[in-house]
C-alpha cells in the first residue's frame, strides 16, 4: 500500500490569490550570486541610462507562466520595479501608460487598481523615486547639466582630483561597473532559467541622498518570484524616502484590486493579514503618501532607515511562489508506532487529495506572535521552513487561550527591531 499516484493528485490552482509568500532573514539571504561580467545595462529610453528616467521593455528568454497566462517580456524602470507585460503592449511607453504611476514611472502611490483591458503584472521591489548611483567621477546628475563635482559634499568627498588620483577611496555612490540597472538570463537547475534584474541606487531622487541600496528581482521558468535585498549600505538620512513593495495584478475592478502588498510584514499594520502572506486591499483601507499626497491602498511610506527589509548585518529574500503537490507517506512504514492499515479493506490506495486534514492542516503560533512574521530568521534549514509554507497544506494561525511562554512573545519585543533601525 502506499500513497496514491502522482497522476490522481490534482495540482494546485496557480491563481494570484493562490500564490505563497515567505519571507527570509539571515546569512544565506541577500542578493542573487550572479556574476557582474553576466549583467547588461538596461538602456532607457529617455533620459541617462543609470539616472531617473531609464526605462526598456526586454525579452525574458523563456515562458513565465503566472496567474493562467503565459508572459514573455518585462518592462523595467529605474525606479525600482517592473512589469510582467502583456503580449498586446510592444512599447515600453505604452506599458507606462497603463499601470499609472505618472509620466516619470516615479509616483508609487498611484498605481492602477487595474490596468484596463491589459493583463500587466506589476512588481514593486522598492518602488520609489530613485535616482541611479554614478558609474564615473565625469558623470552629470539628473538634470544632464550639472556636474558630479556639485555633489562631492554630499558624498564626503572635498576634491574630485584626490578622488580622480585614488587618495580618496571612491565611496558606495561612485560605481563603474555595478552602478545603475542591469540584468541578465541564467539558468539553475530545477528552477530552469532565470531572469535577473539587479538595481543600485540612492534611495531618493535628491541631491542630498547619500544612502544607497542594492535589490534584486529574480523571475524563475518555474513560476517562482523572488525579491531579494543586500544590507543596507550608507548613512540612511533620506526624509522624503516613501517606497512600495508588493505585488499588483489586473484587477477583476477597481472595487476589488488585486494587490498582495508586502509592507505589513516590515511594520505594524491595520489590515487583516492575507492567508497566504502579506496583506491585500480590504475595501477600506488607505494611506496617505507622505511626499505627494495621494491616497493609496497599500503601504507608500516605507522608509530605509525604518523598513528596509535586510536586518543588521544580513540581506533578505521575499519568495512569491505557486503552491506546490506535497506526497504524504503511507503509514505502513511506521511499524514501530501503527500497524493497522491505512484503509479498511487493506487494498485500496490512499487517496491524499480527498484526505481533509492534510490538505486544511492548521499550524497554531501562540497568542502573542504575529502570525504576519513568516520568518526563517536564525534558521539553519531555511530552505524547509520556506518549504512548508509554500506547500499549499498548512495554514498558520494564533491559539485562542494564552499559553505559558506567552507573556515573553509580545508583538512590541518583536517589532522593536525594526523602529530601532537593526
Amino acid at each position: 500500500m502506499s500513497s496514491s499516484p502522482k497522476s490522481k493528485r490534482t495540482p494546485p490552482s496557480n491563481r494570484f490569490e493562490d500564490y505563497v509568500l515567505t519571507y527570509e532573514v539571515g546569512p544565506q539571504a541577500g542578493l542573487f550570486p550572479a556574476s557582474n561580467q553576466k549583467l547588461s545595462y538596461v538602456q532607457g529610453t529617455i533620459g541617462s541610462p543609470y539616472y531617473t528616467q531609464a526605462r526598456q521593455l526586454v525579452d525574458l528568454g523563456f515562458d513565465f507562466n503566472f496567474d493562467g497566462k503565459i508572459y514573455k517580456k518585462l518592462f523595467i524602470h529605474t525606479g525600482g520595479w517592473c512589469v510582467l507585460s502583456d503580449p498586446l503592449r510592444t512599447s515600453a511607453n505604452q506599458v507606462l501608460g497603463d499601470v499609472g504611476v505618472g509620466g516619470t514611472g516615479n509616483n508609487n502611490g498611484t498605481i492602477s487598481d487595474s490596468f484596463g483591458s491589459y493583463n500587466h503584472v506589476l512588481l514593486a521591489v522598492w518602488f520609489d523615486a530613485l535616482r541611479n548611483t554614478w558609474r564615473f567621477t565625469n558623470d552629470t546628475g539628473p538634470s544632464g547639466t550639472t556636474p558630479i563635482s556639485t555633489y562631492l559634499p554630499n558624498l564626503g568627498i572635498s576634491s574630485l582630483s584626490d578622488l580622480n588620483s585614488g587618495k580618496i577611496t571612491m565611496p558606495a555612490g561612485i560605481d563603474s561597473t555595478t552602478g545603475g540597472v542591469k540584468y541578465c538570463l541564467g539558468e539553475s537547475g530545477s528552477s530552469g532559467k532565470y531572469f535577473l534584474v539587479r538595481w543600485k541606487s540612492f534611495s531618493y531622487n535628491k541631491t542630498e541622498s547619500t544612502n544607497v541600496i542594492i535589490f534584486d528581482i529574480v523571475i524563475y521558468e518555474n513560476g517562482k518570484i523572488e525579491f531579494r535585498y543586500s544590507p543596507r549600505l550608507g548613512t540612511p538620512n533620506d526624509t522624503a524616502e516613501g517606497a512600495t513593495i508588493g505585488i499588483f495584478a489586473n484587477g477583476e475592478s477597481v472595487a476589488s484590486p488585486r494587490y498582495r502588498d508586502f509592507s505589513s510584514i516590515l511594520r505594524p499594520d491595520t489590515r487583516p493579514v492575507h492567508v497566504n502572506g502579506g496583506s491585500s486591499y480590504d475595501g477600506s483601507y488607505t494611506e496617505l503618501d507622505e511626499y505627494t499626497g495621494d491616497l493609496a491602498k497599500y503601504g507608500a511610506n516605507l522608509k530605509t532607515r525604518l523598513h528596509w527589509p535586510g536586518v543588521g548585518q544580513f540581506g533578505a529574500i521575499f519568495r512569491f511562489s505557486p503552491p506546490t503537490i506535497r506526497r504524504r507517506q503511507n503509514r505502513s512504514i511506521l511499524n514501530l508506532r501503527e500497524s493497522s492499515s491505512f484503509v479498511s479493506d487493506g487494498s485500496s490506495y490512499f487517496n491524499d487529495q480527498n484526505t481533509i486534514p492534510f490538505t486544511s492542516q492548521v499550524v497554531e503560533y501562540p497568542t502573542m506572535l504575529p502570525t504576519s512574521l513568516r520568518s526563517s530568521y536564525n534558521s539553519s534549514q531555511a530552505v524547509y521552513v520556506n518549504e512548508l509554507y509554500t506547500s499549499g497544506s498548512i495554514q498558520v494561525t494564533r491559539t485562542l487561550s494564552p499559553g505559558m511562554f506567552d507573556s515573553v512573545l509580545e508583538d512590541a519585543l518583536l517589532d522593536g527591531r525594526r523602529r530601532s533601525g537593526q
